[in-house]
């Protein structure tokens, strides 16, 4: 009996870490996926094949989740979110010390494509941050977003 249950923990803990491990994708791929929202600034896709990749939205910084704004900006996340099919296409710019893809995201929608980070900026819920330094932004986006600098 103790060894089923030893077995049983053991192949746990082995899909569990295999299922937490980032895809093997590099700066500059596509990435594409069914989007859940973590909090204003970050969202997960889980691919076709059922990995999951943490992305960090580019060029964006969103209030901490434990604030009211934080809340909003979640929120208001999931709601356009729900607006469309719920896919996303992005562009992985930087990977960052946690690991996850710093990306520009364009969110599928009935309406149209949305790009995520200048929603989140355009509508006040998010100000520009820029950490990531990259020749794959062209000037006229990154100007395009240095323009919603501030929280409404």
């Amino acid at each position: 009996m103790k060894k089923y249950i030893f077995a049983i923990v053991y192949i746990g803990m082995v899909y569990t870490a295999y299922a937490s491990v980032q895809p093997p994708y590099a700066i500059g791929d596509s990435i594409r996926g069914k989007v859940w929202v973590v909090d204003g600034d970050s969202i997960r896709l889980t691919h076709a094949d059922y990995t999951k990749s943490e992305i960090r939205i580019f060029a964006i910084d969103a209030p901490e989740y434990n604030t009211d704004a934080g809340r909003q900006a979640k929120y208001f996340l999931i709601d356009t979110v729900k607006s469309g099919n719920r896919t996303a296409t992005c562009h992985i710019i930087h990977i960052d010390p946690y690991k996850r893809f710093a990306s520009m995201c364009i969110l599928h929608t009935n309406s149209g494509d949305i790009d995520i980070g200048l929603h989140m900026l355009k509508n006040g819920h998010a100000t520009y941050f820029e950490t990531y330094k990259s020749k794959s932004v062209p000037t006229h986006l990154r100007e395009t977003y240095k323009a919603y600098r501030k929280y409404k």
